[in-house]
């Protein structure tokens, strides 16, 4: 009996230390192991998934894509209308300059003219006066700068003298002249008046020039 009882308890003790090392009991059963058909199920439905993913991940690759190449091309048609606007700017600026300098050249040459206009209209009209001497006959009246004077056919002009006209006071000027005389040649410069040649002569005169 205590043998007996003995290998009860030993019985008893195996029994309890294999239910501590077996897995706790959830109240599921055991899972069975896939079939083949189940496994290929289950990696078709993996690939379709991974064929999603992959694209998803192509259409919103192309999408970032155009959006970039969209946002390139909208930079660019921007900073092309800017770049024209500036140029159009620049352009509309520079036509504004030159006509402005044109204007205020053509108002400067104006304004020249005027100012020469009235420095001519102030001065003193002043002109250059000459007579001559004539043989046989002495001499003539005063005659105006390039006017014309002559002897008669059968005389000569022996001498002449020239001076300014309309000359006001304070302003210096004189006008000089020589003569060529017949027979003699060059005679000496003369000026205001002064006698060039010989009045009381008959030799005629062939060259005067003055200054």
């Amino acid at each position: 009996m205590e043998q007996k009882q003995h290998g009860g308890k030993q019985e008893i003790e195996k029994k309890t230390v294999n239910r501590r090392n077996m897995p706790p009991n959830t109240g599921q059963r055991p899972k069975r192991p896939l079939s083949e058909r189940e496994l290929y199920e289950l990696r078709a439905r993996k690939a379709r998934k991974m064929k999603i993913m992959r694209r998803r991940r192509r259409i919103l690759i192309l999408g970032l894509l155009a959006v970039c190449i969209l946002t390139g091309v909208l930079v660019a048609a921007i900073s092309g209308a800017v770049r024209k606007r500036k140029a159009e700017k620049a352009a509309v600026e520079a036509a504004d300059l030159q006509e402005s300098m044109s204007a205020s050249a053509a108002e400067e040459e104006s304004k020249e003219a005027e100012e020469r206009a009235a420095y001519v209209q102030s001065l003193p009209d002043v002109g250059a006066i000459y007579g001559i001497a004539v043989s046989e006959v002495g001499w003539s009246h005063f005659f105006a700068d390039n006017s014309y004077s002559m002897a008669p056919t059968t005389s000569y002009v022996t001498a002449i003298r020239a001076t300014l006209n309309g000359q006001p006071e304070g302003m210096s000027g004189t006008i000089r002249y020589r003569v060529n005389l017949s027979g003699t040649g060059w005679l000496d410069w003369q000026e205001d008046g002064a006698e060039a040649g010989d009045s009381a002569g008959t030799a005629p005169l062939e060259a005067l020039p003055w200054n």
